[in-house]
């Protein structure tokens, strides 16, 4: 049984996520952020570099995914492909940082992968104000997040 945990970047995923696992013993996937070998570019330059750190993202959580045991046993998923692809990566997209080419090869291979795919059985969304997610990101302290993202990309993304 996977269990989604979504929302903006800083929101307290991680955080949520690490309480749950420590007091009701979930097994846990955390994303995968720091093993994306192309966010750093991605952050100094949106446009040339977004359509490969989603496509990155896509493929890393189709791989965790398509191996998840049949169980009832709960697994807590820090960021889902469905958060990727409808709300980072459409954005990526309305912003013109993805073109229309690369956003119909996205989604077709999406659409490709949903047809090998267990959907979440249950979905826990964080929301937080634009002030907490930007003092959470500074605490956090990656650098290429807290000089690249705005409050307005925050915003964008929900």
């Amino acid at each position: 049984m996977i269990v989604g945990i979504s929302g903006n970047i800083g929101a307290g995923k991680s955080s949520l996520v690490a309480m749950l696992h420590e007091e009701l013993k979930y097994d846990v996937v955390y994303e995968i952020v720091d093993e994306n070998p192309y966010l750093k570019d991605f952050y100094k330059d949106m446009k040339r570099w977004a359509f490969h750190s989603e496509l990155y993202f896509l493929i890393k959580r189709f791989d965790f995914l398509k191996n998840v045991p049949d169980s009832d046993r709960v697994i807590l998923q820090d960021r889902t492909i469905y958060e990727d692809v409808h709300i980072f990566t459409k954005n990526l997209y309305l912003l013109g940082y993805i073109d229309s080419r690369d956003w119909h090869t996205y989604m077709e291979l999406f659409k490709t992968f949903c047809d090998h795919l267990p959907s979440p059985s249950g979905l826990i969304y964080i929301r937080a104000s634009v002030d907490t997610l930007e003092k959470r990101i500074k605490k956090r302290g990656r650098k290429f997040e807290i000089e690249r993202l705005s409050r307005e990309y925050l915003s964008q993304l929900g």
